[in-house]
C-alpha cells in the first residue's frame, strides 16, 4: 500500500514534523531515509519537493487512491492486527482535506495581499464580468472576502461590488459569507439575468441553511423570474425535498404556473420525486393542472413509468380518463 505510506509521509512533512529536505536531515535515521526515498520515487517526487508539489500530490492521492477504500467493511494498511474501521479512515481523510483547505487558503490569502499591496485594481473584471470579490464569495473564501472588502471600502467602490455578489455567495454555498453580505446590507431580492434572485440559486442547490438565512432577512419567497417560475419550481426541479418543505412553511405559491403552465408538481412528476410530490399534494397542490396539449401530471408519470407517483396521483383522484388533444388518455 505505497499510496497509504505516501499519504502518511506527506502528512508529516506538511505538519512540519520533518523538513522537506529529509535526506540531509541528520536527525532522521538512515533506515527511515531509505523508506522515504522509496516512497518519494513511487510518488514521482524529487528528493527535495516544494510544499506546493507535496500539496498537489497529496490531493491526488486522496482522491485517486484512499477514497476508493471507504466502501469496504474494514481497511487494512499492513499485517495482522493493523485493520482500521472505515469510519476511522474517513475521519482521517476529512482531517487531511481540512489541512489541505487551510494551507491552500493561506497561499491564496498571501497572494491576494501581495497583489493588493502592489496596487492591483480589485475591481477589474474578467470576460464574464466577474470581479475578484464575486469570485471569492462564490468559492467560499471568507478571509479573502474580508481582505477585498477592506480594500474596496478604502477606494469607495464597495456599494457597487455588493450588488450582485450575494447571488454568487449563495451559489458557492458558504453560509457565513451569505450571512455576512446580508448583514452588510445586500439586497436579498436583487435579481440577475432572467430575473433570478439569490433564493432561486439557493433552492437549486441543496443548502437548507442558506435558504433559512435568506428568509430570515425577508427575501420575497414569491418572486417570479421572466420564465414565470418561483423558487419552488427550482427546488422541485432539483429534487430538494427539505427545501420544498421550508418554502411551503413560508407560504410560497404552491400552484404558481410558469410560462408553459407547468407547476412545481409537474417537475416532481416528471423527474420521479415521490417524496416531493407527496409534500405538494399534502399541502393542497392542484393535481390536474393542464400542461401542453392538455396533459396532466398523470400523463407524465405514466409516460415515464414512474409507478409510485402514478399510484399517488390516482389515490388523490387524478382524472384517469383525461384526454390530450390527440384523445390519448393516461
Amino acid at each position: 500500500m505505497r499510496s497509504v505510506s505516501g499519504v502518511l509521509t506527506l502528512l508529516v512533512i506538511y505538519n512540519d514534523t520533518i523538513n522537506t529536505n529529509v535526506f540531509k536531515d541528520e536527525s532522521i535515521d538512515t533506515g527511515f531515509k531509505t523508506i522515504f526515498k522509496e516512497v518519494f520515487e513511487s510518488l514521482e517526487l524529487s528528493n527535495r519537493p516544494s510544499k506546493l508539489q507535496v500539496l498537489k500530490k497529496l490531493e491526488s492521492l486522496i482522491d485517486t487512491y484512499i477514497t476508493n477504500y471507504i466502501d469496504c467493511d474494514t481497511w487494512s494498511i499492513g499485517g495482522e492486527g493493523d485493520d482500521f474501521q472505515c469510519d476511522e479512515v474517513e475521519d482521517g481523510i476529512n482531517l487531511v482535506r481540512k489541512k489541505i483547505a487551510d494551507i491552500t487558503e493561506m497561499f491564496r490569502r498571501r497572494m491576494v495581499k501581495m497583489l493588493l499591496h502592489n496596487n492591483l485594481n480589485p475591481c477589474i473584471r474578467d470576460c464574464h464580468d466577474h470581479a475578484a470579490l464575486r469570485m471569492a464569495a462564490e468559492s467560499g473564501y471568507p478571509t479573502i472576502v474580508d481582505i477585498l472588502l477592506k480594500k474596496l471600502l478604502r477606494i469607495d467602490t464597495m456599494a457597487l461590488e455588493l450588488k450582485s455578489v450575494l447571488y454568487a455567495a449563495c451559489r458557492g454555498g458558504n453560509e457565513d459569507i451569505v450571512d455576512f453580505f446580508l448583514n452588510k446590507g445586500c439586497d436579498a431580492n436583487h435579481t440577475v439575468k432572467y430575473g433570478d434572485t439569490p433564493l432561486f440559486v439557493a433552492c437549486a442547490g441543496s443548502n437548507c441553511k442558506i435558504v433559512d438565512i435568506l428568509i430570515k432577512y425577508h427575501c420575497d419567497v414569491n418572486k417570479i423570474n421572466i420564465g414565470g417560475c418561483n423558487a419552488l419550481h427550482k427546488a422541485c426541479l432539483n429534487g430538494h425535498a427539505n427545501i420544498v418543505d421550508i418554502l411551503l412553511k413560508n407560504k410560497i405559491n404552491i400552484n404558481q404556473a410558469d410560462n408553459r403552465n407547468r407547476t412545481p408538481l409537474f417537475y416532481a412528476c416528471y423527474h420521479g420525486y415521490k417524496d416531493i410530490a407527496s409534500l405538494l399534494i399534502e399541502n393542497k397542490s392542484e393535481i390536474d393542472v393542464h400542461y401542453k396539449d392538455g396533459q396532466i401530471g398523470l400523463h407524465i408519470s405514466c409516460w415515464l413509468w414512474h409507478l409510485e407517483i402514478t399510484q399517488l396521483l390516482l389515490q388523490n383522484h387524478s382524472n384517469i380518463d383525461q384526454p390530450v388533444k390527440s384523445n390519448l388518455t393516461p
